[in-house]
């Protein structure tokens, strides 16, 4: 056979084409990179890519195996690490090519996961200028998954193993990072956190489509969220070009009558500027403003080192109008009228170099073209840089306003499309694209921080979470994993008189998981604030969570738990209450007189008592009108005594049944009791 030399050329490149589609390098996920833990077993996955029927050859250390890639070409095998020293290894893939990862440690590997108060970072945590300077450790190491949402299973993620210095510890979870120091210091072997966590997340969106399918209820609200997610660009586009019909008609066009420099930099003059607290949920007339135009918000903030480093995002909560985001004058965001509000709370990520040491300036401009008091209010929702709050103190000032419309003009104004879920918070979005990928990574256990999102169905939470831990059990591979959370905390106003709270019914919820094996709940009904969901305190919940592994999972006799209820009789006007482990001792804990209700405001207010003479605060007493009152509560020996003179003949007791109750019930060893109630009423008043 004869070709030319064109032709030739033709015919050895289609064939090298041909067999670049068909060769493909040996691969691994993300999770295997220079500086991982992997968890010390004699059964630890390795995985990934390669060609079908390729081998491939793993080694670390001692530890060698090889496998083939199936037909699929996807290939497993399996290091036995049981002997490992805990000195950095490099860990050796090899095919067709090697792939190499340095620095690589033996140790104990947890899965840290849930919503905001899991994902917040160690810069934004009580404390964290001082414990951030001293936290150089080789041996603790955070692996941060990166957020994504994904309709199907992910088969891989982003993110990066760090290792805990001054750099970049600010960027660890807060409360797996005091959890994973505690390990470090009792165990005295190398800890690797997997950080998979999102703020606002339901559990509904950690766990599978396949499961969630089994529970008609939560198939169908996936099935309607994901429905709403489908239909909102469309549903957009038909607003949008409404919404531009009815500004021409009514000359309510967006336009700049000032520079930007004017508002986004500190050189403009203060008689511009009035003050406002954010949020806000009013109209602005009162300021002298516009209901309609366009506003300015301004605000300085003064950042660290370490906070310029880790700051990447700008989280704004829904407002009503359309808005820019400058930050020291450079536009990091912006939500048009075309591309709508895809979510009520968004967040706009932005490039290292705009913020700086010291004062930055944060300014907000707001565009509403349709006028109505509260128009341009900034709602309740995350609402930081980073993870640093910035609701308090901002300016407010007016670019321009529109004259008055009549009432006919205003109600022609389009209305826009409700505003779906985040996609991140779409029922197994969540899971598909961050925890899927992860399986069948080797871990000694899960941690889990997330509840706040599930308060509005709180009597169904027992059962999603449990659908969760036995479903995440199950894709492991391991029905003993221990599964670890954290129950909510205090939170909100405190009420005079005893009432239905939905958060205290999710945290019974929580408690009666406990059924489940290897489970372990750390109560923070004391750590948390009244005015913020975020407590700053991150070292309780993860130095608590620490002591339960530390007893369950590692067999040290270390405490770990307060009081709990184990059963209750009436004895006349009163009711004895009974607790499962006496040894463990009861102590009232004296209350200060004086607490914060917001732990990052200077403010401190009295502490009101429901009962001023009772040794012990939290208890509640109702007889059989289910007319429940606080009560006296004191210690004897191991019991303690519940009563009310308003009560004469008792039925039911309640401890810490509030969204915020008032508690001081511990254990001798400092752990507070966990809340809890006697009686099953259907309906909680």
């Amino acid at each position: 056979m004869h070709f030319s030399p064109m032709k030739f050329s033709s015919f050895l490149l289609s064939l090298l084409i041909s067999s670049a589609a068909v060769w493909s390098a040996v691969s691994v996920p993300a999770i295997f990179s220079d500086h991982a833990v992997l968890q010390r077993g004699d059964k630890v996955p390795v995985w990934g890519r390669a060609d079908a029927g390729e081998s491939v050859r793993i080694q670390l250390g001692n530890a060698r195996v090889e496998t083939v890639a199936a037909a699929d070409g996807k290939w497993l095998a399996y290091l036995d690490l049981s002997q490992a020293g805990e000195s950095p290894f490099d860990l050796v893939v090899e095919g067709s090519n090697r792939l190499t990862f340095t620095d690589i440690l033996v140790g104990e590997v947890w899965l840290c996961s849930g919503q905001s108060n899991m994902e917040l970072s160690l810069a934004s945590s009580q404390d964290a200028k001082e414990e951030i300077a001293a936290s150089a450790n080789s041996h603790l190491r955070q692996f941060l998954v990166e957020k994504r949402a994904s309709r199907t299973p992910s088969e891989d993620i982003r993110g990066r193993w760090m290792v805990a210095s001054p750099e970049v510890s600010g960027q660890f979870s807060a409360v797996a990072y005091y959890f994973g120091k505690q390990l470090l210091q009792s165990l005295n072997r190398p800890v690797g956190l997997i950080n998979a966590s999102v703020g606002g997340t339901q559990a509904e969106a950690w766990i599978s489509a396949e499961e969630l399918d089994k529970d008609p209820t939560l198939r169908q609200a996936k099935e309607k969220q994901i429905a709403e997610q489908d239909a909102y660009p469309i549903l957009l586009s038909q607003f949008a070009t409404r919404l531009n019909e009815w500004q021409s008609r009514h000359q309510r066009l967006d336009h700049s009558e000032m520079p930007v420099e004017t508002f986004a930099s500190g050189q403009s003059e203060s008689t511009l500027w009035k003050s406002i607290q954010l949020p806000y949920r009013a109209g602005i007339s009162s300021f002298g403003l516009s209901d309609a135009g366009a506003i300015w918000l301004r605000r300085t903030v003064n950042l660290s080192e370490n906070q310029v480093a880790q700051f990447v995002t700008f989280d704004l909560p829904i407002t009503k109008g359309f808005e820019k985001i400058f930050i020291n004058g450079t536009l990091i965001g912006e939500t048009t009228i075309e591309s709508g509000r895809t979510v009520a709370n968004r967040q706009f990520r932005f490039p290292q170099g705009v913020l700086r040491v010291g004062e930055n300036i944060i300014a907000i401009r707001v565009f509403q073209p349709v006028s109505g008091a509260g128009d341009f209010a900034i709602g309740n929702g995350p609402f930081r840089l980073g993870l640093m709050s910035l609701a308090g103190d901002w300016q407010i000032a007016e670019e321009y306003g529109f004259t008055a419309l009549e009432d006919a003009a205003l109600r022609s104004a389009p209305v826009p499309p409700a505003i779906p879920q985040h996609e991140l918070r779409v029922s197994s979005l969540a899971y598909n694209g961050m925890i899927q990928p992860l399986i069948p990574y080797a871990l000694s256990g899960f941690l889990w921080y997330q509840g706040e999102a599930n308060t509005y169905r709180a009597n169904a939470y027992g059962m999603v979470l449990s659908m969760l831990i036995s479903s995440w059990r199950q894709k492991w591979g391991g029905e003993q994993l221990p599964f670890i959370f954290c129950q909510l905390p205090n939170y909100q106003a405190r009420h005079p008189q005893p009432q239905r709270s939905l958060w205290a019914e999710l945290r019974e919820a929580q408690d009666q998981t406990l059924s489940l094996p290897n489970t372990g709940m750390a109560v923070l009904i004391d750590l948390g604030e009244e005015k913020d969901i975020h407590p700053a305190d991150k070292k309780g919940p993860g130095e608590r969570l620490a002591a339960i592994a530390l007893a369950k999972r590692y067999e040290i006799d270390v405490p770990y738990e307060g009081p709990r209820y184990a059963s209750s009789r009436v004895e006349g006007a009163a009711i004895r209450i009974e607790f499962q482990d006496p040894s463990i001792g009861q102590v009232a804990r004296d209350l200060p007189a004086t607490y914060k209700p917001s732990s990052r405001s200077k403010e401190s207010v009295p502490l009101v008592r429901n009962r001023p003479g009772s040794q012990l605060e939290g208890f509640s007493i109702c007889g059989t009108d289910q007319q429940w009152r606080w009560a006296d509560a004191r210690i004897e020996g191991d019991s303690i005594l519940v009563s009310s003179p308003e009560v004469p003949a008792p039925v039911a007791v309640r401890y810490g049944w509030d969204d915020n109750p008032i508690c001081n019930l511990y254990s001798r060893s400092g752990f507070p009791a966990a809340p809890f109630r006697t009686d099953s009423f259907a309906t909680t008043p």
